[in-house]
């Protein structure tokens, strides 16, 4: 998708058994409107809590000025929006930006499912990772993260 959408993919070194998921993410841009401004984009949060994170695509939809993209593969999954209520945190809030996680799978009707996260999402997801990185961080300040 990344190359795809920097228009630098030759679509026919495309293997047979990714190209499912290539057409899903080019129908959900086609059937949402959906235009990256941005790819892969590395942020890091400008107030505490301090992290840092890669936003797969930031871009805009008709009627939505402001839209955080994450790409997944297969099943959604519980903790998908905590990831993107982190990551819409790392944008201004004046920007009023919306979360979408995109599932890319075979078995979805386009090869694609649009997960919009709620208010409710975003604020219960932001909390739960304000949460995990503050356990994270009083573990490392006393010593009690392994290395592995």
């Amino acid at each position: 998708t990344e190359w795809y959408d920097q228009d630098d993919l030759d679509e026919s070194t495309v293997e047979a058994k990714w190209q499912p998921y290539l057409d899903g993410w080019k129908a959900f841009r086609a059937n949402e409107g959906f235009t990256p401004d941005t790819i892969e984009e590395a942020r890091v949060s400008a107030s505490a809590p301090h992290y840092a994170g890669t936003l797969d695509r930031r871009g805009h939809a008709p009627d939505k000025p402001a839209v955080v993209v994450d790409i997944k593969s297969g099943q959604p999954r519980a903790a998908d929006t905590i990831q993107v209520a982190a990551y819409l945190g790392l944008l201004p809030a004046e920007d009023k930006p919306v979360g979408w996680i995109v599932y890319l799978c075979p078995t979805y009707a386009s090869n694609y499912k649009v997960v919009p996260l709620s208010i409710e999402d975003q604020w219960q997801g932001k909390v739960l990772f304000n949460h995990a990185l503050a356990l994270y961080n009083w573990r490392a300040q006393n010593n009690l993260i392994k290395e592995v």
